[in-house]
């Protein structure tokens, strides 16, 4: 990409508010263009709607921190109970004294790498981390890979790849 067409493309994503100050240098390779927040979920795919609606309805939450995360899906949680009636609050696991929302979510912005389980608790990672059914292989094949590829597109690319080949749960085409 010339270095014309990658500052008009840092623009129109500055212009749509899904990046902030300038664009990062081509030396930079390594690093990838923060967005303000990425958010993965694997589980049930209605929560897309979910936050879809919660999002519309009022500012979008900061997702800064451990701490703020896990105030933001507390009261997602409360949300879910209340005002989705449609949501299950049963643990699946008999012993636990804690509700479940049979779902994972993955968030990265340019303060971290979070993990929040279906118990809501929240992890931060230092440099990846993956969720679903197929993590266990991609973080295999993202810990392989990272010292070695300098393209995070194509670790993550290759991270999804090994868990659907190895994951009977996992499939589909991977859409960049």
């Amino acid at each position: 990409m010339s270095a014309m067409d990658r500052q008009g493309l840092w623009s129109r994503l500055r212009e749509a508010a899904l990046v902030e100050g300038d664009a990062p240098a081509v030396s930079e390779a390594r690093s990838p263009w923060f967005v303000r927040v990425m958010l993965g979920i694997a589980g049930w795919s209605i929560y897309d709607n979910i936050l879809l609606d919660r999002f519309a309805r009022g500012r979008p939450p900061r997702l800064t921190d451990k701490a703020a995360i896990f105030r933001f899906f507390l009261g997602l949680w409360k949300e879910l109970r209340e005002g989705y009636h449609l949501v299950n609050e049963q643990c699946h696991e008999k012993d636990s004294p804690f509700g479940d929302v049979d779902a994972q979510f993955l968030i990265a912005n340019r303060r971290g790498i979070f993990g929040v389980a279906s118990n809501l608790s929240v992890d931060e990672y230092r440099q990846y981390h993956a969720i679903g059914s197929g993590a266990d292989y991609a973080c295999g094949a993202l810990f392989t890979l990272y010292a070695r590829l300098k393209d995070p597109k194509e670790i993550a690319i290759a991270a999804v790849r090994a868990a659907i080949h190895f994951d009977v749960y996992c499939c589909g085409e991977i859409d960049t």
